[in-house]
């Protein structure tokens, strides 16, 4: 600043008009910087990426807190009156391993922070029990994520937390980061019983986690109608087993009988909607059939080991479609994902 006052009063104050044209080209320059990185927010208000951190985000994670997950584990399971065995277990990340085996990769795979878990027994028969494990994942999708990666074709859902399911006698629910495992050790009716009363009592001591609506948010854009329960499911990365590795943060869940898988890319950088786009066109290699789908503006239909595929961009996500059997259907379905995109929008 002293510097700009000895230029002027060397200059008698004639540099005064120059100072004032740079200053305002500079003004000029920021304005067309930021009018280029802006596009509608009304389109998917609360869905896109902010493209600021919160002040949550910018802070550096303590170190795992396993007391929340311990208050959730009840002494014997409610009704049936099998107690708890021995005592309650706790597994930071680094122990996880040797709780879970090689089943650890599955579980980083959805930013796994910690495991608590407890063992309830039969009083009459010592090998009769159920296992109850309890991991807090690194977020409320990748909770979704891991639970939909350990689910059957045919299970029996539950109204349990923020979704679960029960095969033969075990249970399973997610809330908020969390996933609740009920592992019977046996077959059986008694067992079955068990292991839903102990999920039952595990969901009635997690306190109602706040923010489902926008932590979930991208499921709400895949259509309810012909969703097979249970399919629903997250993946930072490598949704499709590594065939599109440039697909992050996708949500997905399986239509009809085939199963036809739908997903939604929410897009974490401006851009990466249209970027993965391109490069899944490109990964077809020639399989493109039609550029253009009349009905859906800027889709594009390809065919890959058989089965027809495509997607289209909306305002920083991706919608596609993956194992139609043929062009018509995976129309169909495209269709029903713009309408979807459509209805988000207001339109």
């Amino acid at each position: 600043m002293a510097r700009w006052i000895q230029i002027l009063e060397s200059r008698g104050g004639r540099v005064l008009p120059e100072v004032l044209l740079l200053g305002g080209l500079a003004l000029f320059a920021l304005a067309l910087v930021v009018k280029a990185g802006r596009y509608d927010r009304s389109l998917f208000a609360g869905l896109g990426p902010s493209g600021k951190k919160s002040k949550e985000e910018k802070k550096k994670p303590g170190p795992w807190d396993p007391a929340p997950l311990l208050s959730l584990v009840p002494a014997r399971i409610p009704g049936v009156g099998w107690p708890r065995a021995g005592e309650i277990e706790v597994f930071p990340h680094d122990r996880i391993a040797d709780k879970i085996d090689g089943a650890i990769a599955e579980y980083d795979r959805f930013g796994v922070k910690g495991l608590v878990c407890a063992s309830y027994q039969d009083p009459s028969r010592k090998r009769r029990g159920v296992d109850l494990y309890i991991y807090e994942m690194g977020s409320r999708p990748d909770a979704l994520g891991i639970l939909g990666s350990q689910c059957p074709g045919e299970v029996k859902v539950l109204d349990l937390g923020e979704g679960g399911w029960q095969d033969r006698t075990s249970a399973f629910f997610r809330a908020g980061p969390l996933c609740v495992q009920c592992l019977g050790t046996e077959e059986g009716e008694i067992v079955e019983k068990a292991a839903l009363a102990l999920a039952r009592a595990v969901a009635s001591r997690v306190p109602a986690p706040r923010g489902a609506a926008k932590d979930l948010a991208p499921l709400s854009l895949l259509p309810r109608k012909g969703r097979l329960p249970g399919s629903e499911g997250y993946f930072r990365s490598d949704a499709f087993d590594g065939d599109y590795p440039f697909l992050h943060h996708v949500f997905k869940a399986d239509y009809g009988e085939g199963p036809v898988t739908l997903f939604v890319m929410k897009e974490e950088r401006r851009g990466e909607a249209v970027e993965a786009w391109k490069a899944w066109k490109k990964a077809l290699d020639g399989g493109v059939k039609k550029t253009k789908v009349e009905s859906v503006p800027g889709a594009f239909l390809g065919e890959a080991a058989g089965a027809w595929e495509g997607g289209f961009v909306r305002k920083g996500f991706l919608f596609g479609v993956i194992g139609a059997v043929d062009p018509k259907e995976a129309e169909l379905w495209l269709r029903n994902l713009g309408g979807k995109a459509e209805e988000a929008s207001g339109g």
